[in-house]
């Protein structure tokens, strides 16, 4: 069960039935608001959470605020059998200690693969956009390059494309993977031709993640 309240502007009683509609916007004419998007947000959420047998609510009131709520009957694992499976076929040796650049313009994106990169003991820097990341990159000398494609100032691919042409042999050779939703062919191609050695894909989990990072490092 998760719920979410906020202290907005709140919904009209009359409102609260088509709130899960698609392209369902709410008339808020009468406060000087202009609502925002396309109004398919909501009702995205609405279908999540009903394949997977679930049910979504909310409650509101005109100028205190909302509560959204969903409740879905997940089964109860075991969380030991569950950390078991989820790293057995992973080989972990030959992580401590080697040193990656994580390069992330989105702070809980850089926390949550910090997080999950430090319990194999591995040294993980971390630049928030690309120029930051190639000054880091000069300046250190990393195992493994790990960068989004979306980025202000420079992007992941301009920062590939910088890499792949150091001065120095060894830097400039060093595996790049690029974190990335988006898996078009032409899209690939364009990270592939910019020297990026494969593709992690967004939202990643942390066994997948890891088998992209081991599958560089065992190289």
């Amino acid at each position: 069960n998760v719920t979410v309240i906020d202290t907005g502007i709140g919904i009209r009683e009359v409102d609260l039935a088509m709130i899960f509609d698609e392209f369902a916007q709410v008339d808020y004419m009468p406060t000087q608001i202009k609502q925002q998007g396309t109004g398919l947000g909501l009702a995205i959420c609405k279908n999540i959470v009903e394949l997977q047998d679930g049910k979504i609510t909310v409650e509101s009131e005109l100028g205190r605020g909302s509560i959204f709520g969903f409740s879905i009957p997940y089964e109860i694992g075991d969380e030991i059998i569950l950390e078991i499976q989820d790293c057995k076929q992973l080989d972990l040796k030959n992580l401590i200690g080697k040193r990656i650049l994580w390069v992330d313009d989105n702070l809980l994106n850089t926390l949550l693969a910090k997080t999950v990169i430090a319990k194999y003991k591995i040294i993980t820097d971390v630049a928030h956009d690309g120029h930051a990341a190639f000054k880091l990159f000069r300046q250190n000398q990393y195992d493994l390059v790990l960068t989004d494609i979306q980025m202000p100032i420079m992007t992941g691919v301009d920062l590939a494309k910088a890499i792949r042409l150091h001065e120095d042999a060894l830097k400039r050779n060093i595996p790049i993977l690029g974190v990335t939703a988006d898996l078009l062919a032409e899209d690939c191609e364009v990270y592939s031709n910019a020297g990026m050695n494969g593709l992690v894909l967004k939202p990643f989990s942390e066994k997948g993640l890891m088998e992209k990072i081991i599958a560089q490092l065992s190289q």
